[in-house]
């Protein structure tokens, strides 16, 4: 039973995001609050499902819901990743612009 619990709270966790990205009102939301902080946006982005993704992996591999140890910590440089991964868009979408008028 303890598994089964772990599974629906995951599976609510996933149902939350895909509702905040199918609802027209709350995806405009949650674009607006990206575009306004786009480093913010990376962090919490790749935190909160990185993270998922972490479990999930656990759960599939050990077949329970184990908390790994340094969780915190991982979350934290996923977050960090997410940062960087913005950065380089931001960067390169830049330099693919100058490119283009420059031409």
């Amino acid at each position: 039973m303890k598994n089964k619990k772990g599974d629906v709270l995951w599976g609510f966790a996933l149902l939350i995001w895909i509702l905040i990205l199918a609802i027209p009102h709350s995806r405009a939301v949650f674009m607006g609050v990206m575009d306004a902080h786009p480093y913010m946006g990376g962090f919490f982005k790749f935190c909160i499902l990185a993270t998922m993704g972490d479990l999930l992996g656990v759960r599939i591999l050990k077949g329970e819901w184990i908390i790994p140890k340094g969780f915190i910590f991982k979350a934290i440089v996923w977050g960090i990743l997410g940062m960087m991964i913005t950065l380089v868009f931001t960067v390169f979408t830049e330099r693919k612009k100058a490119i283009v008028f420059s031409i």
